[in-house]
């Protein structure tokens, strides 16, 4: 377990905004804030990286914002669960767009899917100060109908422990999105 000191001091109003000794954090929930909004412009202003690790990625808008961010220079790297590799997925075209997607799946060897472990996690981190976290799934139904939350905390620390974790994900059961079709297709 990592432990990263960051005092967050959370007021009553939406979106909330706390400062502490150059760490913030601000809190929207879904659908009143337009978090799908909120999430691509912070994609839009990136300039160095983007460390995606989402359970589900099928909102089509936020693909093509990473899409973007790619074709100007940043370097994107997506982690998701094999539940996002569906037929209308956008990861396909994320891919085509020279994006390394890697699918976490636990145990590829077990047959019934039920009894498999999930990669659950919803955050990403931006350069190396921000991290974008919470129950957000980057879908069309989280961000029109669902009550999600999100948290963006600007905090070095928590952002570098963030991206171990994200490449602990990654060099822990993934594959590429294409190894991973290549083999579900036999």
């Amino acid at each position: 377990m990592r432990i990263c000191k960051l005092l967050l001091i959370l007021f009553f109003s939406s979106p909330v905004l706390a400062a502490v000794a150059g760490s913030y954090a601000t809190v929207y929930f879904s659908p009143e804030d337009h978090v799908e909004q909120r999430l691509i412009s912070l994609i839009e202003k990136e300039k160095r990286s983007i460390h995606v690790a989402v359970y589900s990625l099928t909102h089509r808008r936020i693909a093509n914002a990473l899409i973007e961010a790619k074709q100007r220079g940043v370097e994107v790297t997506v982690i998701v669960d094999r539940f996002s590799v569906k037929a209308k997925s956008p990861l396909l075209l994320m891919s085509q767009a020279g994006i390394p997607i890697y699918v976490w799946d636990s145990d590829p060897q077990k047959t019934k899917k039920s009894h498999r472990a999930l990669m659950h996690h919803k955050f990403c981190v931006f350069g190396d100060d921000f991290v974008w976290t919470g129950s957000f799934n980057w879908t069309y139904e989280a961000s029109r109908s669902h009550k999600e939350d999100v948290i963006v905390i600007r905090d070095p620390t928590l952002a570098s422990a963030y991206k171990d974790e994200f490449y602990h994900v990654q060099s822990t059961s993934c594959v590429s999105l294409a190894s991973y079709v290549a083999y579900n297709k036999k």
